[in-house]
């Protein structure tokens, strides 16, 4: 009867096996609104900088008569 004690505590020792735990829900992925808005910002950014050019190089053109000498 001793083999058999020796079994029946190995079989009383083991667990049941577990569920592998459910994996997190995907949060990636594309952003149509992030998207579009940096394409916008970009737009409105080169809108801006081309017209503050164009008024540094108009008043630029209007004191040449200093930079002469």
């Amino acid at each position: 009867m001793r083999g058999g004690r020796f079994l029946c505590v190995l079989a009383s020792s083991t667990s049941a096996p577990t569920a592998p735990p459910t994996p997190a829900p995907k949060t990636g992925g594309f952003n149509a609104g992030s998207f579009f808005g940096g394409i916008l910002l970009g737009m409105v950014l080169m809108v801006f900088f081309y017209y503050a050019y164009k008024i540094w190089q108009r008043r630029r053109s209007s004191e040449a008569g200093y930079r002469n000498y």
